[in-house]
């Protein structure tokens, strides 16, 4: 969550507006249309000189975002890819623990926490909601309901 202390700042600094994270993350809601994705995971995100400036050239270079992404899409779209980098690592907990839902309902709260809404069936992981656990579809279905691309 590294990526998101750095936007914050970064947003302040630019707008010389201070803002509370619910405020800062419920920016996101001002995105519309499809969900651009990027690896939180790639290098390029590891103390860039502008968090921001690296996700913006990211989604221009493999997001398909044209122009300069503004800042609920870019918001939208950290919360997102760091929903399915989550879910990733609880595949591969579940894969390599030879079970489904070992961590599945802890990395959901994650998920819900850091999207603000529950994504349920990024590849094939299973979480808990409501008590049961819930099969999940491949990951480019649930991106694509989701309204995500890449």
């Amino acid at each position: 969550m590294f990526i998101n202390q750095r936007l914050k700042p970064e947003y302040e600094a630019e707008t010389g507006e201070q803002i509370g994270w619910s405020e800062f993350s419920a920016m996101a809601e001002g995105h519309t249309g499809s969900i651009p994705l990027f690896d939180v995971n790639a290098a390029r995100f590891f103390n860039p000189v502008s968090m921001s400036g690296a996700i913006r050239a990211d989604l221009q270079e493999h997001g398909g975002v044209t122009g300069t992404a503004s800042w609920p899409t870019v918001i939208r779209s950290y919360q997102v890819s760091l929903a399915c980098s989550y879910a990733q690592v609880c595949a591969t907990l579940e894969k390599l623990a030879g079970k489904p839902g070992v961590v599945g309902g802890e990395i959901a709260l994650v998920v819900k926490a850091a999207v603000g809404f529950e994504i349920v069936g990024i590849l094939g992981v299973r979480y808990l909601k409501d008590g049961e656990h819930l099969k999940a579809a491949a990951a480019v279905a649930a991106a694509k309901a989701a309204g995500a691309h890449r």
